[in-house]
């Protein structure tokens, strides 16, 4: 009787350790799943007729998923549109070699152009949460925003291959060389 007594009371212990075993397995704050990290970003992208745009920026890969495809998508309406804006945009990419940044800013709104650098900057919480039809008007004012800065200089430069080079200065510390063949 006393083994049996032993064995009962070694059973209860194994069920409720068994129970709080299986209690205590909830999720710790250490299995819970961490909040995505913004980390840098590169992208090419490809639109037009050959056109291309180096697109950086510090984002998640989820906000990455979404601003690419629709910066992708304006600069192709840019171009297919025609015009001015399709005209600037061959210049600025596919001469110049232009290239996009997408920031987290309140400095502005939607973009900044900075000629210096032939780059552009988009707010990337606008482009993130833009409409196609508002994205598409943002980039071509972008774009058309360098008509206002184009430069007002220009003077051939002989180089040894002997094409000629005619260097822009859109502001007194840069200079833009651009290949007329």
């Amino acid at each position: 009787m006393k083994n049996w007594k032993k064995l009962n009371v070694l059973g209860i212990v194994i069920v409720l350790t068994m129970a709080i075993g299986f209690v205590g397995c909830g999720s710790d704050a250490n299995d819970q799943e961490k909040p995505e990290q913004a980390k840098p970003q590169e992208k090419v992208i490809n639109f037009g007729d050959g056109l291309k745009a180096k697109v950086t920026g510090n984002m998640t890969d989820s906000q990455w998923a979404i601003a690419i495809p629709k910066i992708e998508t304006a600069l192709n309406a840019v171009v297919t549109n025609g015009g001015e804006p399709a005209a600037f945009c061959n210049a600025l990419f596919g001469t110049l070699g232009a290239s996009i940044e997408l920031v987290s800013t309140k400095e502005y709104d939607y973009y900044k152009v900075d000629l210096s650098v032939v780059k552009f900057f988009l707010n990337a919480s606008y482009v993130i949460s833009a409409t196609p039809d508002d994205l598409l008007q943002k980039i071509t004012a972008m774009i058309n925003a360098t008509d206002d800065k184009a430069p007002i200089q220009a003077k051939a430069v002989p180089v040894r291959d002997g094409l000629c080079w005619f260097v822009f200065t859109p502001c007194a510390s840069a200079k833009i060389r651009v290949n007329l063949l």
